[in-house]
């Protein structure tokens, strides 16, 4: 064998556990290769995929089957992995972001298919947002974000990769339950050796009117309490998503991408101050492309992309209180990433990959307040350039992979600066994948943090990006390789802490006035763990936990020394899943769930005044396929305890709720 082989061999075996080890704890029932496409449910499947997927192995990959509970959502399938920790404002299709290891939401980037979804004015993606019936499996990236991606992040990456077709297939799913929630997905498609072309319609409604206690905002005493319902809290929500792949010769494929969402809600307020006719009203488009072209020594790719939004505010009463009853706020981002990659050959055992992204974007927000300060505000606009390098050296005697990158970032209008990582990934024995990570990484300011909104909150155009330095120690392992195992058990762990500098903070300068300075500073570490079992061909479980320890270093007496809020210190998730194949042409596999879900106390201010207790939520399920596995039947409790909580002070939580679902894909002819 070649030491070009043996180097391919090296890389592709550790993509191979990588995959499977990822898929396992994190991820779902039945390991998915990073990126891989699979439409069935709880079925181990490895596919090829497209080249710069495969550039940058991901740390956790959620396949489709963790997608497949009634009433799941994205919210529901990121929070369950470990150092992921979702916050939100309500019920089901509800305001909610992301942290990464105790990040905050906008040090996360978003990416659909390696197009960026953050938007122009840079508010955090709202999760909310994300429909699940496009998606093919959701690629994590813990801490800085790899090269490919042409942006550098502090909390990492989540990159969503859309469904792809290479057979005919047809899907219908219609659910619905508690407080008026109602579903509906379809997906069709057909593909074949060149070629590959699906679409997906999504909806999402719900009255949201769950039962909560209001406590008339005296935190000390119960006698004014009283049960109401969450008012002015309904949702309508559509998506459309048209995908097309095809071969445009030898080595060279065409992806193009196109994602609208359209979302019409009421804005319910506090929970002690609902709101009666507060209303928003949301609709964005994400277009793009990916040219790939693999030339024998270089691969190349090159993703053009235009995102556009539009969001309009109508709050007559003054309600939320935003200082005006009308806004119409749009963005526009557009830009384009080049990358190119060129393994090499240098000796009997040695290999290097050179790797380079150049990336340009171009950020417009045009906000418009139709009435109160400010109105008729300019837009603001910038462009922003990056170009990073990596080099990866592949040590095949040794089993070792080294890697180094560096990036530079620059605006048009005076920011910027650099970004770096290094890594060393070991395999020492089969079912064993160890790594050392070092990285900087940086956040720019948002057009919204330098330009304000001229009125209630002002910009700051001397703000600084914020800052991060990270280390990181993993291991995987699959000790079900050395044991009498009839099937998969994964097991890893994860040790890392975190720097943060120059945070963006919003401080009152004057009444009713505010305006964002570098700030904070902050320091964290913590621990991963998860695991993954599929057993016997009867047993599923999944179970992660993360203890972390956010702490504020910041010169301010208020806050130094204490726990940052929003993060709590110890968060924990059990999955277990048993099934039975009936194997019958009426009834196939059959199974029953149960999740626990245990959250430590947290706080809900910087000076650790507002405190929400800890919590413990149960959940059961069931499904069963029928008809040869055309119909699959999900049955979801959630909450089963009714736990009365928020992530958020004043904004309440549904409690018990129930959600049923059908999902037919018919047999078609070929």
């Amino acid at each position: 064998m070649t030491s070009r082989r043996r180097a391919d061999a090296l890389l592709a075996a550790l993509a191979a556990l990588a995959a499977l080890v990822n898929a396992g704890p994190l991820g779902a029932p039945g390991a998915l290769a990073a990126g891989g496409g699979g439409d069935d449910d709880h079925r181990t499947v490895i596919r090829r995929t497209p080249s710069v997927e495969t550039w940058a192995p991901p740390t956790a990959v959620i396949d489709r089957s963790a997608m497949s509970d009634a009433g799941a959502d994205m919210s529901e399938a990121l929070d369950a992995q470990p150092g992921m920790r979702v916050t939100r404002l309500g019920g089901p299709g509800s305001t909610a972001t992301l942290s990464i290891r105790g990040s905050t939401a906008q040090q996360v980037r978003f990416f659909l298919g390696g197009i960026p979804l953050d938007g122009a004015d840079g508010a955090p993606v709202d999760l909310g947002t994300l429909p699940l019936g496009p998606l093919d499996s959701i690629a994590l990236y813990r801490g800085a974000a790899p090269v490919i991606y042409g942006a550098s992040a502090i909390g990492g990456v989540v990159d969503l990769r859309p469904r792809r077709l290479r057979r005919r297939r047809f899907e219908v799913e219609v659910g619905g339950g508690s407080f008026g929630t109602r579903a509906a997905r379809l997906f069709g498609g057909d593909g074949g050796p060149g070629w590959g072309a699906a679409f997906a319609i999504d909806y999402l409604g719900t009255m949201g009117d769950f039962p909560y206690v209001d406590d008339s905002g005296t935190a000390w005493t119960r006698a004014d309490d009283r049960a109401v319902r969450r008012a002015n809290n309904r949702l309508d929500q559509a998506s459309l998503m048209a995908r097309g792949a095809f071969r445009l010769g030898d080595g060279v494929r065409l992806t193009l991408l196109d994602l609208f969402t359209t979302t019409d809600r009421g804005l319910p307020g506090l929970g002690t101050l609902q709101t009666a006719q507060s209303h928003l009203a949301v609709a964005r488009n994400v277009a793009g492309a990916r040219l790939e072209a693999n030339l024998g020594a270089v691969q190349l790719a090159l993703t053009p992309y235009l995102t556009w939004s539009f969001v309009a505010l109508d709050d007559p009463r003054a309600e939320v209180g935003l200082g005006a009853d009308r806004t119409r706020d749009e963005g526009v981002v557009a830009g384009v990433t080049a990358a190119a990659r060129a393994p090499l050959e240098l000796g009997d055992a040695v290999g290097i990959t050179p790797l380079l992204t150049l990336a340009w974007r171009h950020e417009r927000w045009a906000p418009r307040k139709l009435s109160g300060p400010a109105a008729g505000q300019r837009p603001s606009d910038r462009g922003v350039a990056s170009a990073a390098a990596e080099v990866g050296l592949e040590l095949v005697d040794l089993a070792a992979v080294l890697t180094g990158s560096g990036r530079l970032e620059a605006t048009t209008d005076g920011g910027g600066g650099p970004s770096w990582g290094a890594s060393l990934e070991l395999a020492p024995a089969d079912a064993l994948h160890l790594s050392l990570r070092g990285y900087g990484g940086l956040r720019l300011p948002s057009l919204f943090e330098r330009y304000g909104d001229t009125g209630y909150i002002l910009g700051n155009a001397d703000l600084l990006p914020e800052r991060g330095l990270g280390l990181e120690a993993r291991g995987k392992a699959d000790p079900g390789l050395g044991l009498d195992l009839d099937g998969l058990w994964i097991l890893e762990a994860s040790v890392f802490a975190t720097w943060l500098d120059d945070l963006i903070q919003y401080v009152q300068n004057a009444q009713g006035v505010c305006r964002p300075d570098n700030v904070a500073t902050a320091r964290i570490v913590g621990v991963e763990l998860g695991t993954f079992a599929d057993l016997f061909g009867h047993l599923r479980v999944r179970a992660g936990l993360t203890w972390l320890d956010a702490q504020d270093t910041s010169a301010v007496a208020a806050r130094a020394g204490r726990q940052l809020p929003f993060r709590p210190e110890l968060q924990a998730h059990l999955r277990l899943e048993g099934y039975h194949d009936l194997a019958t042409a009426a009834v196939g596999e059959v199974g029953a769930r149960l999740e626990i879900e245990h959250l430590s106390g947290a706080f809900l201010d910087a000076a650790n005044l507002v405190a929400v207790p800890e919590r413990l939520r149960l959940a059961v399920g069931a499904h069963a396929l029928v008809a040869d596995g055309r119909f699959r039947v999900d049955l979801a409790l959630r909450n089963l305890t009714d736990e009365r909580t928020q992530d958020l002070s004043g904004f309440p939580l549904p409690g018990r709720s129930l959600m049923v679902s059908l999902r037919w894909t018919p047999e078609l002819i070929p």
